[in-house]
């Protein structure tokens, strides 16, 4: 259950990603989608890269110890097998597909939390594109769309929970919510170059 503590750490780091949701929302996967213009095989394509990024992700740090030091259940968070099940579903093979390799190995807590809240705040949005894609290619949750919709009605609750650990991790040392703006900054770079290549 979160709890509250303030969130002077969430507001600084909004701050200085702020200009970062925009310029992933308009690389071309995204825009076709905000346009009314998705296909299947742009969808298809979208999710491939998610799952390059996302799984890239979830390999590096799942076995942090701190994770469950600050009682987050970082399991509840995963979301590369949704993905696999969307492209199984769209009948995509996974057999010699390669996640991307990101920084992660020898990060800070903090570096990981900045990924962790580029994902999870792109969860949120991916919740508006679930429900644009369900009127225009017909998915839905076990039809294609497990991975937009991840949290299903629980992702408001999902993201504040995120938030309240976030802002404990950020208060936890000096050096914390640097190292997370960082680690967002660093995030948002790579997928955004994931998302145009």
């Amino acid at each position: 259950m979160p709890v509250e503590i303030g969130n002077e750490v969430m507001d600084r780091l909004r701050r200085q990603v702020s200009h970062w949701p925009n310029k992933i929302q308009a690389t071309p996967l995204h825009r076709a989608i905000a346009e009314g213009k998705a296909t299947r095989e742009g969808y298809v394509e979208l999710l491939e890269k998610m799952w390059a990024f996302q799984s890239g992700f979830e390999r590096r740090v799942r076995g942090r110890r701190e994770w469950e030091g600050f009682g987050f259940e970082f399991s509840e968070r995963e979301k590369a097998d949704r993905i696999e099940r969307d492209l199984t579903y769209f009948v995509v093979p996974m057999a010699g597909k390669s996640d991307l390799d990101l920084p992660l190995d020898d990060a800070t807590f903090g570096f990981v939390c900045g990924y962790l809240y580029v994902i999870e705040s792109a969860t949120m949005f991916g919740q508006n594109q679930f429900r644009i894609l369900s009127r225009k290619l017909g998915i839905g949750s076990d039809t294609g769309g497990a991975f937009l919709n991840s949290y299903g009605d629980r992702a408001g609750l999902m993201w504040r929970n995120c938030q309240d650990f976030l802002e404990r991790v950020g208060q936890s040392r000096s050096s914390a919510v640097a190292d997370m703006i960082s680690g967002a900054t660093d995030a948002y770079q790579r997928l955004e170059a994931c998302l145009k290549s």
